[in-house]
C-alpha cells in the first residue's frame, strides 16, 4: 500500500512538470552491503554483494528547487555455512526504499545528501536437516545517504554513494540487527517522454 501511493507521487511529479523540463530517469547500480549483525558476519562475512534500480524524480513544488525524490530497489543473495555443522545456508534481503534528497548543481557534478524509509523482506533458508526448511518476515527501516552524480552527457550519468541502514526485526524470540553500511556505483540514464 506504501509502495503504490508512493508510486503514484512520483508519477505525479513528472507529469506535473512543464513539458521542456520533464525527462524520466531510471538507474541501475551495485555494491557491497555491510550487515551490523555480528552473528551474520560470522555466517555470511563482512559484506555481500547487492544491485538494484533507482527512479529519481522532482517534487512538483516550484518554490523547492534542489529537493528530489528517489524510488529505489535492492536485491542481496547471498550464501553461508552454519557455525556447527558447516551446512549451506542462503540469505535473501528485498528493499523497497523511498527517500528525500537535497541536491546542488556544481558544473558535471551534483553531490546529494537525504534521508528515506524502508521496506525490507527477508528470508534465510536452512538445510534439510534442520527442524523448519526457512525463516522470513518483514520489516520498516529508515536510512541515510550522501553521494554524487557526474553527467558525461545530458542523457547519461554516473553515481558514486554511501547509505547507512537501520532496521531491526524479532523472529520466534531472537533480536536480528539488519541494519549495516553500503557503498555502491551506477549508471543513470535520462530520457523525455
Amino acid at each position: 500500500m506504501i509502495i503504490l501511493f508512493l508510486l503514484l507521487f512520483a508519477a505525479e511529479a513528472v507529469m506535473a512538470q512543464s513539458e521542456n523540463e520533464r525527462k524520466w530517469t531510471i538507474g541501475l547500480f551495485g555494491g557491497l552491503y555491510f550487515m551490523q549483525d555480528e552473528a551474520f558476519q560470522d555466517l555470511y562475512g563482512k559484506s555481500a554483494f547487492f544491485l538494484g534500480a533507482e527512479i529519481p524524480f522532482f517534487l512538483p513544488l516550484k518554490s523547492i528547487k534542489n529537493v528530489e525524490g528517489l524510488l529505489h530497489f535492492r536485491y542481496l543473495n547471498d550464501k553461508g555455512k552454519t557455525s556447527l555443522t558447516e551446512e549451506e545456508i542462503k540469505l535473501q534481503l528485498i528493499w523497497l526504499s523511498f527517500s528525500l534528497r537535497y541536491a546542488m548543481n556544481f558544473n558535471k557534478f551534483r553531490p546529494f545528501l537525504g534521508l528515506g524509509i524502508d521496506y525490507l523482506l527477508y528470508q534465510e533458508k536452512y538445510p534439510e536437516t534442520f527442524p523448519v526448511d526457512s525463516m522470513k518476515g518483514s520489516t520498516l527501516g529508515w536510512h541515510i545517504l550522501g553521494g554524487s552524480y557526474y553527467s558525461f552527457s545530458s542523457f547519461l550519468s554516473a553515481k558514486i554513494y554511501f547509505k547507512y541502514n537501520l532496521a531491526k526485526a524479532t523472529e520466534e524470540g531472537v533480536k536480528v540487527n539488519l541494519g549495516g553500511t553500503e557503498w555502491g556505483i551506477g549508471l543513470l540514464y535520462r530520457f523525455n517522454l
